[in-house]
């Protein structure tokens, strides 16, 4: 596998050095896919072209085993601790499976103490999970899940599975048509160093671009407050 130019590498992966090229190519592919828009949001995919410039960091978790909820952990307090990152990515390669994905789903409902399951809404025979990281001051950050499931919304349907989570509260230049409530922090809080004109634009786009990638109305599946849907039949497994 060829490399890449070091410094195309460190603007999406800060710790660059101490990962494979299988698992640098793993997190390109993976901001590539927020980049072209597949997610049908605007704003991330403006965030996607620059990573470093939007304070966006991605971190691999590379297994699920005993260990994962600890590599979670720590990885989401020295985010929140770091100044210089406001989003954080968690891309998990070796979750393919539907019982990858449960077991994935155990640490994150039993065993993490940063990232914990607010709450779960079933519509039919599908279950929308909400999960949550607690900031520092004390508001409660929305996780947006993405992955390569068929049960997920068209917008979250992602080469791996990954969280985007805020790690810092909701900035004060917030676009102000963006959900303005300081007790919750959001992946599109972003701030944009854009012309009010231009982020007018990405707005309207959002909504018609969402609308077309999922091909119907946006839903409580696709809705920035959940991170995953999974199957009831999948929801009683996890909680077995």
């Amino acid at each position: 596998m060829s490399r890449e130019p070091q410094s195309e590498w460190a603007d999406i992966v800060p710790h660059v050095k101490e990962l494979t090229d299988d698992e640098k190519t793993v997190l390109l592919l993976q901001n590539l896919w927020h980049k072209k828009g597949h997610n049908g949001c605007t704003f991330s995919q403006v965030v996607a072209q620059a990573p470093d410039v939007y304070h966006w960091q991605a971190s691999l978790v590379s297994e699920i085993d005993c260990h994962t909820s600890e590599k979670i952990d720590q990885t989401v307090t020295s985010a929140a601790n770091d100044p210089t990152i406001r989003l954080l990515s968690l891309v998990f390669p070796s979750v393919k499976s539907e019982r990858d994905l449960k077991s994935l789903l155990r640490v994150l409902t039993l065993e993490t103490n940063t990232v914990f399951l607010d709450h779960s809404e079933q519509v039919d025979d599908h279950v929308a999970l909400s999960f949550r990281f607690l900031l520092e001051n004390q508001s409660l950050a929305w996780i947006m899940g993405f992955g390569p499931y068929d049960f997920f919304a068209e917008t979250r349907r992602s080469p791996y599975i990954e969280l985007v989570i805020p790690v810092k509260p909701k900035p004060d230049d917030t676009y102000f048509r963006h959900n303005q409530d300081k007790s919750t922090a959001h992946v599109a809080d972003q701030h944009l160093n854009l012309s009010e004109k231009v982020l007018d634009q990405l707005w309207h786009n959002t909504f018609r671009k969402t609308r077309k990638v999922l091909g119907h109305e946006p839903n409580v599946f696709s809705g920035a407050r959940t991170t995953f849907t999974v199957t009831q039949e999948m929801m009683e497994k996890i909680r077995e």
